[in-house]
């Protein structure tokens, strides 16, 4: 996809998530979830959300693209986190958002 990931504000915002780091106590409490129940947590919390495919969603904030949704099932509360953390919500934004 052009523009996705060579532009350098999506570069800067997956930089400042280390991959294989752990979480934050704060990101301990996300649940698992469903790739819907996770987008529809991040529009609520006024990230764009959009359709990429069959089996994905696009999340993006000021028409900068910022990561991807699988449309699964069930995502690990782990990814959850990685993924809202990544568009760059704190915990406390993103879980005000969920819906139980």
């Amino acid at each position: 996809m052009p523009g996705f990931p060579s532009d350098p504000s999506v570069n800067r915002v997956a930089e400042s998530h280390e991959h294989g780091a752990s979480l934050s106590a704060a990101w301990a409490n996300v649940p698992a979830m469903s790739g819907a129940d996770c987008a529809r947590a991040l529009r609520r919390a006024g990230l764009v959300v959009l359709l990429d495919g069959p089996d994905r969603l696009l999340v993006k904030r000021q028409g900068v693209p910022l990561v991807s949704i699988p449309l699964v099932d069930r995502l690990r509360g782990e990814l959850v986190a990685a993924i809202a953390k990544t568009a760059g919500l704190t915990a406390a934004e993103f879980l005000s958002n969920v819906t139980p």
